[in-house]
């Protein structure tokens, strides 16, 4: 009888474990002060490296 339910347990468990990887890898990159590319993409926020880099060259 479990196995006839597997695939109905099976999905669930996979999605949630993808979401909590992506949330902890976002974690850390927010920790570190990363910005990522739907960020600067989609609302205009810049890298800290990049802002120093342009302060620089004018």
């Amino acid at each position: 009888h479990f196995r006839k339910r597997l695939p109905l347990y099976l999905g669930p468990i996979i999605a949630a474990t993808i979401i909590l990887i992506d949330w902890n890898h976002t974690r850390e990159w927010k920790r570190n002060g990363r910005v990522s590319a739907l960020d600067v993409h989609l609302f205009g926020k810049r890298p800290p490296d990049s802002l120093n880099s342009n302060e620089q060259q004018h």
